[in-house]
């Protein structure tokens, strides 16, 4: 599994430190996922409880009081999670019986087909059953089935919930005709992608369209289409994410990414290192792009800045290097147990340990690290229950 978020670097590029449990307390809830928002976090404990954390300004932690919330709470009305996503200002969980149910900011139908405006309490997506897998990002969401049928909501600015169509949101779940039956579904700024049962990708929305398409529709004032359609050069694919304006797949262990107008770009070889992905340690955030990181194992970290033009590029300790480098650069992050799963946001991450339990850095200012304060930190620290 690859999973990306926008990089983040450190001012005055301070050592980089050992995740250490030191000083922590005990912590009895054992958590078995973790993601991020733009400044909340949400986690899945092993017994299928939300807790969640940060701000929660619209109603995102899923609290009833607005305002920051500095160590993680548990979300009532919902039991048996086993998954649970985040957008910009809402979260959204799927249960083992296959269902959806979303709470936060209702901007642009992000909570589904619901009367209303934000809420704290979670809330049912209709129209939607036998449910395995979610994906969001800002105010969009998509669900896949248990029969390879995906479903889309929300914030149709990318023009992904309605390719063909120009509402600004749509709350009601849409299925997305044209595609193979797929295994894996991934929101992105500009487009969506799908992992197919055949080991393809396709992808549709504003940023699968190619620029030349995109000038001709304008000289000739018709109205653009953003169906899906099949990327080239990225099959077979095993895995598949994205990294800021981009995605990427690896295909027979190489790391191959593509950009809004459907080039592939060359990229370096992973074929030694194993598919779980970490990132960079930082503090000022780099929003034009993304980061993409790997484990060679549980202490090595490499990772890849990707530009808002669709060029990978390497991070290093000390900063970005040159562009034109593609060789892997492995990270100054020394950790002291294996981590199991990393999700990151523009200026804080948080790393699932192999103990389950959840630890975060970065930016501290909404209670966004979980830790009980709100001190920015360049090392990770656990959450605080």
């Amino acid at each position: 599994m690859l999973v990306s978020g926008s990089c983040i670097r450190t001012s005055s590029h301070p050592e980089l430190g050992t995740i250490s449990g030191a000083g922590d307390s005990a912590e009895a809830i054992r958590l078995g996922s973790v993601a991020i928002g733009s400044r909340h976090g949400c986690a899945v404990s092993m017994d299928g409880q939300v807790y969640c954390w940060g701000s929660n300004t619209a109603h995102q932690v899923g609290q009833r009081r607005p305002g920051a919330v500095l160590r993680p709470r548990r979300v009532e009305g919902i039991e048996g999670v086993v998954q649970v996503v985040t957008g910009t200002m809402h979260s959204c969980a799927l249960t083992a019986g296959g269902t959806v149910w979303c709470w936060g900011s209702n901007a642009q139908g992000a909570l589904g087909p619901r009367t209303g405006g934000d809420t704290w309490q979670p809330t049912s997506v209709s129209g939607l059953n036998s449910i395995r897998q979610l994906s969001a990002n800002r105010g969009t969401n998509c669900a896949l089935d248990s029969s390879g049928v995906v479903y889309c909501w929300g914030h149709n600015g990318p023009y992904i919930v309605v390719p063909s169509g120009r509402p600004l949101g749509e709350p009601v779940p849409r299925v997305i005709s044209g595609l193979a039956p797929a295994v894996e579904v991934v929101v992105g700024d500009l487009m969506a992608c799908t992992r197919t049962v055949y080991h393809q990708i396709q992808c549709w929305g504003i940023g699968s369209m190619s620029i030349l398409e995109a000038s001709s529709n304008r000289q000739a004032g018709t109205t653009p289409t953003f169906e899906p359609r099949q990327i080239e050069g990225v099959t077979p694919a095993s895995t598949l994410t994205r990294v800021g304006l981009n995605h990427c797949a690896i295909v027979r262990g190489e790391l191959r990414c593509w950009g809004h107008d459907n080039r592939p770009l060359a990229s370096p070889d992973l074929s030694a290192w194993i598919a779980i992905p970490v990132p960079s340690i930082g503090g000022t955030p780099q929003h034009s792009g993304g980061c993409l990181c790997a484990l060679r194992h549980p202490t090595s970290l490499l990772c890849w800045r990707s530009s808002i033009g669709g060029n990978i590029r390497l991070l290093a300790d000390a900063g970005w290097l040159d562009q034109q480098q593609s060789s892997p650069q492995i990270l100054g992050i020394v950790l002291d147990e294996a981590t199991l799963a990393v999700a990151f946001s523009d200026d804080f991450a948080c790393l699932l340990t192999e103990t389950h339990s959840v630890r975060c850095w970065g930016n501290n200012s909404l209670g966004q690290l979980g830790d009980g304060t709100t001190e920015s930190r360049n090392t990770p620290v656990r959450l605080q229950f």
